[in-house]
């Protein structure tokens, strides 16, 4: 019975543990966003001459200023219409999935605030 409460003890923080160091390593903006568009967004949605007139390479973290484009650019993303499928340079499916989760915790705060 010891070794049974024991090993259950032991899971519970382990458990607690992971929960903790998981809330801590949320992404954000520079850890993930910046990255993404960085790498598959600003070469045709750059400064110079943006396609579509949709400029992201000064776009910052979501707010309610930016919701609309955020939403787009989620859009785009998550069903996979962006980067256009002729690019050789895809993000993977976990990428994509990543970046839309995070621009809808993005989202429903700023709708929050």
């Amino acid at each position: 019975m010891t070794k049974i409460t024991t090993t259950l003890g032991f899971c519970a923080i382990v458990a607690v543990l992971s929960t903790t160091v998981s809330a801590g390593d949320s992404p954000t903006f520079q850890s993930l966003a910046r990255p993404f568009l960085q790498k598959y967004c600003v070469d045709c949605h750059g400064e110079d001459a943006p396609e579509g007139d949709v400029a992201l390479h000064n776009l910052q973290g979501v707010d309610s200023d930016n919701v609309e484009l955020w939403k787009r650019v989620w859009e785009q993303v998550a069903l996979k219409q962006m980067p256009p499928k002729d690019e050789d340079n895809q993000p993977a499916s976990m990428q994509r999935l990543h970046l839309a989760d995070w621009i809808t915790a993005g989202i429903v705060q700023a709708m929050k605030d």
